[in-house]
């Protein structure tokens, strides 16, 4: 938890807490366990920290110990620092002239067992059901837009063959600008996920929360850059000039929506790094059946808007999303995913 650093850096003092001294002694063990699967017989397996706790320290090396039958401490044999609080290792506080070190070395007496558990071609279920339980939201959500879009393409489709090309045209050049959002979506649920299942819960949050921000940032800018070049892009992937204007009034009118929609794409892969697979979908079918698909033709055939009507109601579709998003993340702060950890 680098309580050693506390004179040294500030940041190390205003991230303690309780919570992550526990985080960080359940990490460590993990850490100490695995390397422990590398020790010969005979072999000396060295664990250190910085830090002045006790869960961190003589805490993991008991719990080690418990754990592993093969590995005995030994003492360390050096002319610095003082003992331990009750097991045979050293540490070395400011007044020794260390950062609050802690050394323990352990050596293994039995034989090495077995590594690696043999490959099975025998299905898991457990694991079948967890993939499932994860998939087949991020699949049916994928599934909900893509129909979604077809409705809406179909609609856009009566409005003649110059809107068709020009709603192809600014969808196609649209799509560049939310590439960074995708980018940053896949870091935020490795970040997230890796954290979370490391129980390192403030960490997720603040990754989330980060990933969100970045999100918003990037997206932002793309949108006033969509918004400026909007006709010399809609020019890159037609030469008609009636399908360039219309293509760039439909840039100019989701360029608005930019920001929302980074912050849906982004908070979407963090609320999936959580394990939260199943709010996605529920908000990809508010915004794409209940807002665009109803708003859509109501602006289109009602108020006879023309192509401008299906993307405003995509404008609107997106915020929703990137609204609900961001509020369902805001929910899971670390005491929240301490709690409900699974």
């Amino acid at each position: 938890s680098g309580e050693g650093m506390f004179r040294r850096d500030p940041v190390a003092v205003q991230e303690w807490s309780p919570e992550h001294v526990e985080t960080c002694a359940v990490r460590q063990l993990a850490i100490l366990s695995s390397a422990a699967q590398c020790v010969r017989e005979g072999g000396i397996l060295v664990y250190s920290t910085c830090t002045f706790s006790t869960e961190e320290n003589e805490g993991v090396v008991q719990k080690f110990l418990e754990s592993h039958p093969e590995f005995v401490l030994e003492k360390p044999n050096v002319t610095f620092g003082r003992p331990a609080y009750g097991v045979d290792a050293v540490r070395i506080f400011p007044m020794d002239g260390g950062e609050g070190h802690f050394a323990a070395r352990f050596r293994r007496v039995a034989p090495c067992e077995e590594r690696f558990a043999p490959f099975s071609f025998k299905p898991d279920r457990e694991i079948i059901h967890r993939a499932l339980e994860l998939g087949v939201p991020t699949a049916l959500e994928h599934a909900t837009v893509s129909a979604g879009q077809i409705v809406v393409t179909r609609i856009n489709a009566t409005l003649g063959t110059v809107a068709l090309a020009a709603d192809h045209v600014a969808v196609t050049a649209e799509g560049l600008s939310y590439m960074p959002a995708d980018g940053i979506s896949y870091a935020a649920t490795a970040l997230v996920g890796q954290s979370y299942g490391a129980q390192e819960f403030e960490d997720a949050h603040r990754f989330g929360k980060l990933s969100g921000l970045t999100g918003l940032a990037f997206s932002t800018v793309m949108g006033i850059m969509l918004f400026i070049f909007a006709t010399p892009l809609a020019s890159i992937f037609s030469s008609d000039p009636a399908v360039i204007e219309l293509a760039a009034q439909m840039l100019r009118i989701v360029a608005i929506a930019e920001p929302l929609f980074g912050v849906a794409i982004v908070m979407s892969g963090a609320l999936r790094g959580l394990g939260d697979t199943r709010f996605p979908l529920v908000i990809s079918l508010i915004g794409m059946w209940g807002v665009r698909c109803v708003l859509a033709p109501t602006l289109v055939f009602g108020f006879k808007i023309g192509l401008a009507g299906s993307w405003i109601a995509m404008v609107c579709d997106l915020c929703v999303r990137g609204l609900l998003c961001a509020l369902r993340f805001k929910r899971f702060t670390p005491q929240y995913l301490a709690e409900n950890h699974r």
